[in-house]
């Protein structure tokens, strides 16, 4: 309710539970909204942020926030990289527009998931017994070092051309240099992760 009731839904059908069960009603028209809550592009494989510029433009005239709940601006799928709600958030803000980010990096994730893990193992999780894993720097990494956790980054993700070496291993040079950049700090470097 911080944003009041009404939100125009920006995202993928796939994005539509984590509106389930709350106290909020969607809006079909931006015009009628309280609010734009924005979980990603909705057709993230054909678009780019560059397609939402009206709608952002129709929310700034409006003067209406923007909740963002996934602060990534990109993320890769396999070797296809695809534009993130984080994008859009962004694009708003340089257009004077008020966006507010959930997710990582932001401590309130960090929070929920030990809370969750707490649940799972039936006690408190300390944040320096959580070992968190993401390829991005600025979101995975650092918001699991302001969180009190360690990190493994996956270098094959967002910043795999500036990690991965010709033979697909990570280059410790580029790592480093990276880290250095941008005083995040991972315990290890992994090439990749399967789940």
């Amino acid at each position: 309710g911080r944003f009041g009731r009404r939100y125009h839904f920006v995202g993928p059908e796939r994005d539509r539970p984590l509106v389930e069960g709350l106290a909020l009603s969607e809006a079909a028209a931006v015009e009628d909204a309280d609010f734009v809550l924005a979980t990603g592009l909705v057709d993230d494989r054909a678009e780019t942020p560059a397609h939402y510029a009206p709608l952002l433009d129709r929310a700034r005239a409006r003067d209406l926030p923007l909740v963002c709940a996934n602060p990534d601006i990109v993320v890769m799928q396999g070797d296809q990289r695809l534009w993130c709600a984080g994008a859009l958030a962004a694009d708003y803000h340089a257009r004077g527009g008020e966006a507010h980010l959930f997710g990582k990096p932001h401590a309130p994730i960090y929070r929920v998931c030990r809370e969750r893990l707490a649940g799972l193992r039936g006690g408190d999780v300390a944040p320096d017994a959580v070992l968190a894993s993401g390829d991005g720097f600025e979101t995975d990494i650092a918001g699991a070092g302001r969180a009190g956790m360690a990190s493994v980054l996956i270098a094959s993700g967002i910043h795999r051309d500036d990690l991965l070496g010709a033979d697909g291993a990570p280059s410790v040079a580029a790592a480093t240099r990276a880290c250095a950049k941008t005083g995040a700090r991972p315990v290890a470097v992994m090439s990749g992760l399967a789940w």
